[in-house]
C-alpha cells in the first residue's frame, strides 16, 4: 500500500483485524477517524490501534504487517492505557 496516497477508506475494511508490530506484538486496528481537510491535498485521518499493556511502546516509527496490506511503516504515538491494554495513534496528514 502506498501510504503517501492512502485514505481512511483504504483502512476501514480492516477495523477489528490484527496487525503484527515488527513480527512479535499484536495490535488490533480499533478505529479510524477523519481529520483535517485541506484544499488540494488528501483529507487527513488517524488510525487507533490497541495492543497489550506490556511492552509499553515509545512513540517512533514501527513496521506493522498485515496479511492483506503487507508491511506498513507507521509512526505510532501512545495516547492512552487502561486495564485492557494501550492505545496507539497513527496520524496521516
Amino acid at each position: 500500500m502506498d501510504l503517501a496516497n492512502c485514505t481512511l477508506a483504504d483502512f476501514t475494511p480492516f477495523v477489528g483485524q490484527t496487525f503484527l508490530l515488527e513480527g512479535s506484538v499484536a495490535l488490533v486496528l480499533r478505529a479510524g477517524h477523519p481529520g483535517r481537510s485541506r484544499p488540494g491535498a488528501r483529507d487527513g485521518f488517524s488510525l487507533l490501534f490497541v495492543g497489550p499493556r506490556e511492552p509499553a511502546l515509545p512513540q517512533r516509527l514501527y513496521t506493522l504487517s498485515h496479511a492483506t496490506l503487507g508491511e506498513l511503516l507507521l509512526f505510532l504515538v501512545p495516547i492512552s492505557e487502561d486495564a485492557n491494554g494501550r492505545t496507539y495513534e497513527a496520524v496521516f496528514t
